[in-house]
C-alpha cells in the first residue's frame, strides 16, 4: 500500500492542498452560492456555532447510536466534522477519529473543546483522561468533501453529518458520496444524515421547497470581525444578523 504523499503545513489545523483552487472536475466545483451562503457565514458564525451547538454537547441521536454501535479501535472519518462535537462520542466507544472541514475557524474551535470527564460542563462534551491529548491537539484538517484527504479504503467507518444539505448540485451531492465510500474498507459502514423536507406535526421549521436557504439568528457578541465585502455577503442573505465594525479598516491602517 502506498502511504500518502507528504504535505507539511505550518498551520493547525493544516490545510490540505489548494482548498481555494476552482475545478470544473465533473462539474464539482464550488458554486458561488455555497461560497458566500455557506463558507462565508460558517466562517463568521464558528464562535457562536460552538457555543450554541457543539459546546452544549447538542448530538443527533441517530449519529450517537452508530458511533456506539462500531467495534472497539475502529478508524472514523468525519468528513463535515465542524467544532469536533462528535469526537468524544467516538472516543467513548474506543474508537479513533480524523476530522476534516472546509472550515478553518470553525476546526480552531474543536482544539481544547472537551472537558475532562467529573468537570463542569455537558457530559457528552466530556472525555477521560486517556482522550485528554486528543482534546488539546485533535486530528483534524481544512478539506473539502469533494477530496477528502484520505487513503482509499483506509477507514472502518464515516459519518457525514448536517453536511449534504449544504451542497446546492446533484453532482457535488454525489461526489461526497462516493468519496465516504471511497475512503471507507469493504465491509465498514457510513452514515450520512441531513435535514429532511419532512418535518414532524409540531417542528418548527417547515420549508417551502428542497433546496431553500434556512434562517440563522447570529448573535453579535459571537461573531467574529469580518471584512467589509464579507460584511456585504452576509447582509445580502436576508436571513442573517450580522454587526459589522465600521472602523475595522482604520483598525488595519487602510
Amino acid at each position: 500500500v502506498k502511504p500518502l504523499d507528504l504535505v507539511q503545513s505550518r498551520d493547525f489545523p493544516p490545510r490540505w492542498g489548494n482548498i481555494d483552487e476552482e475545478t470544473n472536475d465533473s462539474g464539482i466545483a464550488t458554486p458561488i452560492t455555497e461560497r458566500q451562503h455557506v463558507h462565508a457565514v460558517y466562517d463568521a458564525i464558528a464562535k457562536q456555532w460552538h457555543h450554541t451547538r457543539g459546546k452544549r454537547g447538542v448530538l443527533w441521536p441517530g449519529a450517537t447510536i452508530f458511533l456506539q454501535n462500531l467495534p472497539r479501535g475502529s478508524i472514523v472519518a468525519d468528513v463535515g466534522c465542524g467544532d469536533g462535537k462528535y469526537f468524544p462520542a467516538i472516543w467513548h466507544a474506543g474508537s479513533y477519529v480524523i476530522g476534516t472541514d472546509i472550515s478553518l475557524p470553525l476546526l480552531e474551535t474543536s482544539v481544547g473543546a472537551c472537558t475532562r470527564e467529573g468537570d463542569e460542563g455537558p457530559e457528552l462534551r466530556q472525555v477521560s483522561d486517556q482522550n485528554l491529548s486528543f482534546n488539546a491537539r485533535p486530528p483534524v484538517a481544512v478539506a473539502d468533501c469533494m477530496n477528502v484527504p484520505l487513503r482509499s479504503d483506509s477507514c472502518d467507518a464515516a459519518i457525514c453529518i448536517a453536511v449534504m444539505h449544504h451542497l446546492s448540485t446533484r453532482p457535488r451531492r454525489i461526489r461526497c458520496l462516493q468519496e465516504l465510500a471511497r475512503i471507507v474498507k469493504k465491509g465498514g459502514t457510513v452514515n450520512v444524515q441531513a435535514w429532511a423536507f419532512e418535518q414532524e406535526t409540531n417542528s418548527r421549521r417547515k420549508f417551502a421547497g428542497t433546496d431553500v436557504f434556512v434562517p440563522f439568528n447570529s448573535q453579535p457578541r459571537y461573531l467574529d470581525k469580518v471584512s467589509q465585502d464579507e460584511a456585504k455577503v452576509l447582509r445580502g442573505k436576508k436571513n442573517q444578523r450580522i454587526k459589522v465594525d465600521q472602523n475595522l479598516d482604520k483598525k488595519r491602517g487602510k
